[in-house]
């Protein structure tokens, strides 16, 4: 939750407008799985996570391979790089 509201402040801070958890996607009746942000103007999903479980790697690429644009911060120390260095690059191609 930490890192969460870490994301959530950069994004506030930012001027991004952002949903929080927006909708769960099912895969089949084993796999779900609900994205933390969603930015609507990239279309883009954010993911915060402290360590990768398997589950966790498998249901990202599900989601991935559905042509979904995925950004998962893994290391929330380093949030603001990431987030400075890849939410404006998605901006330029949007």
């Amino acid at each position: 939750m930490q890192g969460e509201r870490k994301v959530a402040d950069w994004l506030f801070d930012h001027g991004v407008e952002y949903e929080y958890e927006p909708k769960r996607f099912t895969f089949n009746k084993n796999y779900s799985y609900l994205p933390d942000f969603y930015i609507p103007r990239l279309d883009l999903y954010i993911e915060v996570k402290g360590w990768m479980k398997p589950r966790a790697e498998l249901l990202h690429r599900l989601f991935i391979n559905r042509s979904y644009e995925l950004l998962i911060i893994d290391d929330i120390k380093r949030a603001d790089e990431i987030l400075s260095k890849e939410v404006p690059s998605v901006a330029a191609r949007a």
